[in-house]
């Protein structure tokens, strides 16, 4: 009788209780011994179940079957089912009955329905296309309205800015305007503005004649601008570009017009321009760094990308996306634990989707198990886990209010860095000064 998950117990020709399993202790929360030598009418006169079964199947001496609330510390409905074992006279000898908690069904039905739900939203998620580009997932609200103004401004020609932290997929979004352009079968030219060396810069964007230099090709070579001709043109890294090669990158711009290296005349080209940074170009023209007529060339549509920890919503499918990416390319058969994904919807991900993409790789390759639980995750996705479960305060008994108020501080300057990173910028969150920052840090050794 106690091997089963449901309820069983067992009355005599009186209707008292002489058998129960454990299985009624866990679903009614009555102990046995308080049951044995009662009926089902006491029960009900105690106020315990609103009908008794038992009464009803010595009246019809029939099997039957009733839904039963039952009313200890938590109501419950249950479904009991009562079976009389007859003698040899035809009357009842004993009943059996079995409860099932149908509470219990009821919450597991809907965990299930929720987890299915969860599973075929992700799904679907991961399925849908964005015009040309299936690597762009777009859960979050903040997602959806940058592609939403990505969509619009894709079929005109105007020049576009893309700010956003690294990794947050400005080159993905600049090929996703290419691609849903008038201009997607034409060339989609990248140049990363940070690494090419300032004095090889000039020829890589506007060519140069052959032989105008030494060590040049005799055919000369042709640059990105000349590349892109008709197509679009991605500077990448734009905050890196060299202050003295601006004037004459802000003359392309504005006559589409380039003179190769060498070159005695004018080329005229139809180039798209999508640039994007990771840098504070309004505060690099303060600072002297950055032209601000280029600025405000650039900066005709600007877009910014949201960091991954401003998009929670995208975190999952993200790790979906690329799990299943990933085993395919390795022929693995990697799933992720519960707890994995709980972790990484509560990360910084300073590195954005990029770090994200990288940490799956990893995991997916040089994992010797097939289920990856916590223990396998990066230290500082476990370190910052352990800091953000000690910054929630448990007021547990009456203390001194200043040592309350430290910890507080502690624990919001500990959530301002792991957001922020600068002083600067929590300073600035916090609305305190960035000297006050910088001494807070300190004395309570967040580093």
């Amino acid at each position: 009788m106690n091997s089963t998950h449901d309820g069983i117990y067992i009355v005599d020709s009186e209707g008292k209780f002489i058998e129960a399993n454990k299985g009624i202790e866990r679903i009614s929360g009555y102990k046995r011994d308080k049951l044995l030598g009662k009926t089902g009418l006491d029960l009900v006169e105690m106020g315990l179940i609103d009908e008794s079964v038992t009464s009803k199947v010595f009246k019809t001496k029939k099997q039957m079957s009733i839904l039963q609330t039952l009313k200890h510390d938590v109501v419950k409905e249950v479904l009991v089912t009562a079976t009389p074992i007859m003698d040899k006279n035809n009357n009842i000898k004993y009943i059996v009955a079995t409860l099932r908690d149908l509470t219990e069904l009821i919450n597991l039905k809907y965990e299930c329905e929720k987890s299915k739900e969860l599973t075929n939203q992700y799904f679907s998620q991961l399925q849908r296309e964005k015009r040309t580009n299936k690597d762009i997932i777009a859960n979050s609200a903040e997602m959806k309205k940058t592609l939403e103004i990505i969509e619009r401004i894709a079929a005109t020609e105007t020049t576009v800015l893309l700010s956003g932290e690294s990794g947050t997929g400005k080159d993905v979004m600049a090929r996703l305007i290419h691609n849903s352009s008038s201009r997607s079968e034409k060339n989609f030219v990248t140049i990363n503005c940070a690494a090419i060396p300032e004095s090889l810069l000039e020829s890589e964007l506007f060519g140069y004649e052959g032989g105008s230099f030494t060590g040049a090709k005799t055919k000369g070579k042709v640059g990105s601008f000349g590349l892109a001709d008709k197509g679009t043109l991605f500077l990448d890294e734009i905050g890196s570009f060299p202050l003295n090669l601006q004037g004459k990158l802000l003359r392309a711009l504005e006559t589409f017009e380039i003179q190769p290296i060498g070159a005695e005349k004018s080329k005229n080209v139809d180039v798209r321009i999508i640039a994007a940074t990771n840098q504070d170009l309004e505060q690099l023209v303060k600072e002297g760094k950055f032209r601000e007529d280029l600025f405000f060339r650039l900066n005709v549509v600007p877009i910014t990308l949201p960091s991954l920890r401003d998009r929670r919503e995208d975190i999952v499918p993200l790790i979906m996306y690329y799990l299943k990416k990933y085993n395919e390319k390795y022929k693995r058969k990697v799933a992720f634990e519960k707890e994995v994904f709980e972790i990484a919807e509560n990360y910084s991900w300073p590195g954005n989707i990029r770090e994200l993409r990288n940490i799956v790789e990893r995991l997916v390759v040089i994992s010797q198990e097939e289920r990856i639980d916590y223990s396998h995750l990066p230290n500082k996705m476990l370190e910052e886990q352990s800091i953000n479960s000690s910054c929630s305060i448990n007021i547990q008994e009456i203390l001194p209010l200043d040592n309350l108020l430290h910890e507080a501080e502690k624990a919001l300057l500990n959530k301002a860095f792991l957001k922020y990173k600068t002083t600067r910028k929590i300073a600035k969150a916090l609305g305190i000064s960035q000297t006050s920052v910088v001494r807070k840090l300190k004395k309570y050794n967040i580093n």
